[in-house]
């Protein structure tokens, strides 16, 4: 008699997800994780006073599609998700909104204004291409990236990449951030986004 009839290798959201649904299915499921704490990028963490969250709920509108359609479903209760708002750069004196639009990006005063300009290209290259059904999922950030920018922009173009997807920008794809952060949302109509 075998013990499990599925088993799910990793705890993130997903694999989570994946064994609730299997379970609710009268299936005995057998999660493995190799890493200390579960829910994969769904965590909070400290920095230097201030909590930091990631995960579905940051990056993720859950007003509706599948991640909203399982817990509709299957959660036995259905968690309360209030409006993060918007996020924020700290700098030496103040905090700095993150862009999450082409037009907030351009005054976005914490990087120079050269590479600005030359990341507001390359989102703009990047909605044209992913707009006209072009597939950037096997394209990673940094390959993405125009050569050139300043150290200060790989970083924040790097912590950007794992806030969304846990990883660095060399290992997330340019169409994770297009469609992981609220650029899109906000740079096009709801008319556009449903098309």
């Amino acid at each position: 008699m075998k013990r499990y009839d599925v088993i799910v290798v990793g705890a993130g959201i997903s694999g989570l997800l994946a064994a609730l649904t299997l379970s609710k299915h009268g299936k005995k499921v057998l999660v493995l994780e190799k890493r200390r704490n579960l829910g994969g990028n769904c965590n909070s963490y400290m920095v230097e006073g201030y909590q930091v969250d990631t995960g579905a709920h940051a990056i993720t509108h859950l007003i509706e599609g599948p991640l909203k359609r399982l817990m509709d479903n299957y959660f036995d209760f259905l968690p309360v998700f209030e409006d993060y708002g918007h996020y924020y750069v700290r700098t030496e004196n103040t905090f700095v909104k993150v862009p999450s639009n082409l037009k907030d990006f351009v005054t976005f005063d914490v990087l120079p204004r050269k590479d600005r300009v030359l990341l507001s290209q390359t989102l703009t290259k990047a909605f044209t291409l992913s707009s006209f059904g072009i597939d950037l999922s096997n394209q990673s950030v940094y390959d993405f990236l125009p050569k050139g920018l300043s150290k200060d922009t790989y970083d924040f173009v790097d912590t950007i990449s794992a806030f969304l997807s846990g990883r660095s920008m060399k290992e997330t794809s340019a169409q994770r951030v297009l469609s992981g952060s609220s650029f899109v949302r906000d740079s096009i109509t709801q008319e556009q986004f449903d098309a």
